[in-house]
């Protein structure tokens, strides 16, 4: 199912969107935190009426939790949707009873009901959090978000950039097609989309400062998609996979492969003021967001990261 820059033009987009800075959590503080997952309703597709979807905390993704290394989090989570569903912390090595898997490690949460997540991440690093119950359609609903835990070596970035990107199955209104489980999806293990949206916004505008070291953090929540990135016009340098940091950073390429839950850590510096685009190249080329570089000035000078 393809995503073509037509369809995009098709919206009858007037003016791009900015993209918002994503609700935190910051479980540094060692408070626990309440993620609620509910229906809500959210513009996917400018033109029509908001998205009928499943959200954490009322927004797709939900909130971005930032955690330490060494350092306990606590979770409670709270279903308020019409069927059972747990949370799993993708990636992150914790004990099985608080790996979010109903039949496994726990029971399913149902309707109503509540569970308290208490874990210690391990590893500093890029993650993400999802259902393990219903999974190909709580999911594709809308129903995941970031998670990043801090290490010892996070200061040296000016910026850090969180992107969640998700390709949607809608219809022509904009409502979730609700073509599930159906033999194509079945045989071809996934569900492909026909709409992108990075932090839950069609081709938003993502603000950035020129001369700034940004780490920029994606993470491909889509259910089958494998995204061909192109890191190359971003000038950048992956410096780390699936939240582990590499020996040897390497130069980002122009179709960068990303496979669903893969996350890639890149490090950008933007050096001219403009708009930037930020492109999938597979097939026909398609842009998820811009960067709108302003003018700014380098805070961390001459610090560079390559291979």
């Amino acid at each position: 199912m393809p995503i073509t820059r037509r369809a995009f033009m098709l919206s009858g987009l007037a003016s791009l969107p900015a993209m918002t800075a994503l609700p935190q959590f910051d479980a540094r503080a060692g408070d626990r935190l309440e993620l609620r997952a509910a229906p809500a309703r959210q513009l996917l597709m400018p033109g029509t009426e908001p998205t009928a979807v499943l959200a954490y905390n009322g927004h797709v993704p939900g909130p971005l939790i930032r955690a330490r290394r060494g350092e306990a989090v606590r979770i409670r989570f709270v279903n308020a949707i019409e069927e059972a569903s747990t949370v799993h912390w993708h990636g992150l090595r914790i004990a099985n009873s608080m790996d979010g898997v109903p039949g496994m490690t726990q029971d399913p949460v149902p309707p109503g009901g509540s569970f308290d997540y208490t874990f210690t991440p391990p590893d500093a690093g890029t993650f993400w959090y999802h259902p393990h119950r219903s999974t190909s359609q709580q999911l594709a609903r809308g129903l995941y978000g970031p998670l990043v835990v801090d290490g010892d070596v996070d200061g040296v970035f000016d910026d850090d950039i969180t992107i969640v990107l998700d390709d949607w199955r809608l219809s022509d209104d904009g409502s979730i097609s609700e073509t599930f489980g159906n033999p194509m999806d079945l045989s071809h293990a996934g569900r492909l989309g026909n709409w992108m949206t990075a932090n839950g916004v069609s081709l938003p505008d993502i603000p950035a400062v020129a001369g700034h070291l940004v780490r920029l953090r994606l993470i491909n929540a889509s259910n089958a998609r494998v995204l061909y990135l192109d890191l190359q016009a971003l000038n950048g340098v992956v410096i780390a996979l699936d939240g582990q940091p590499l020996k040897t950073p390497f130069p980002g390429m122009q179709a960068f492969p990303l496979a669903p839950s893969q996350r890639v850590d890149v490090a950008v510096r933007l050096a001219a003021e403009g708009r930037i685009p930020f492109r999938e190249s597979s097939g026909e080329p398609f842009t998820f967001a811009n960067f709108v570089v302003a003018s700014g000035g380098l805070t961390v000078p001459g610090r560079e990261l390559s291979s």
